[in-house]
């Protein structure tokens, strides 16, 4: 437990002093910022027309998410209690979009999918039908553990 708040202390330092040099990418978003930790993951899943639903003509797409090393609360995650699904009483995986603002997002995604990453930006519940996992995040800064 004590590596883990350690981490997140280190994790908020570097939010507050971001390097010039390293692995640490930003973007721009709005809204309560949410931090998590935990492994990035990829998957292929369908993607529009039909989103599976159509499997000959649907395109296949990448979705990146990050696997939590401890599950998170809906209030931990800052969602909003009005959020379209069913809420849990945690969740254990985040679906990362990259915003408009933060060009080097998907290019960081791609190298470091597997490894242990610190995520911030903002939180929502699941609503279009590319969100394959129920809470995603529009990523406002990435960083390597």
């Amino acid at each position: 437990m004590k590596v883990l708040s350690r981490a997140t202390v280190l994790f908020l330092i570097c939010l507050s002093a971001w390097p010039a040099h390293g692995q640490s990418k930003q973007g721009n978003v709005s809204g309560p910022i949410t931090s998590i930790v935990g492994r990035l993951r990829s998957k292929v899943v369908f993607g529009p027309p039909g989103f599976g639903e159509t499997p000959k003509t649907d395109s296949k797409v990448r979705v990146f998410y990050v696997q939590l090393q401890i599950p998170l609360t809906p209030n931990q995650l800052h969602l909003s209690p009005t959020g379209g699904a069913e809420p849990r009483n945690s969740y254990s995986e985040v679906q990362l979009w990259c915003g408009d603002q933060f060009d080097s997002c998907e290019r960081f995604l791609h190298i470091h999918t597997n490894r242990v990453i610190l995520a911030s930006g903002v939180t929502a519940y699941a609503l279009e039908a590319n969100d394959v996992f129920s809470v995603t995040m529009t990523v406002g800064a990435l960083d390597t553990k």
